[in-house]
């Protein structure tokens, strides 16, 4: 599996970029996800996050998360590409400060942890919402 991190340039100091990919890949391991499958990744600014809103999504806001699901079969590499996830790190910051947690480590992973298992919990079984909680609690 491979995930490709794209950090705004003023943000690559201040994250850790091994263990942010280690933690997507946790994640997406923990959901039985396919080895031969690729993922993107871009954490950037309000500005950049707000403009992707509008074009995509038709919002002139800034927003935590936008997720593009691809899961189609990259026909040069054969395997499967699951998407693009871009990620506000100021959004990230402040939803941190208010839930009481360290905005590098707890809620970047919470972020993704949080799109890639639970962003459906309106349709999800209650078996399927336990299995978040659980993956919530191990990280």
């Amino acid at each position: 599996m491979t995930v490709t991190l794209d950090f705004a340039e003023f943000y690559t100091d201040l994250l850790d970029h091994s263990q942010i990919e280690n933690c997507v890949l946790t994640t997406l391991e923990y959901q039985g996800v396919s080895t031969d499958s690729d993922l993107s990744i871009m954490i950037d600014n309000d500005p950049r996050i707000q403009q992707l809103n509008q074009e995509f999504m038709g919002i002139d806001a800034p927003t935590d998360v936008l997720a593009f699901p691809a899961g189609h079969l990259d026909p040069d590499t054969g395997r499967v590409n699951l998407g693009d996830v871009i990620i506000s790190l100021p959004q990230a910051k402040s939803q941190a400060d208010l839930a009481g947690h360290h905005w590098q480590r707890k809620l970047i992973c919470w972020s993704f942890m949080e799109y890639f298992t639970c962003s459906s919990m309106i349709t999800m079984s209650q078996m399927e919402k336990q299995r978040c909680g659980q993956l919530k609690q191990k990280f």
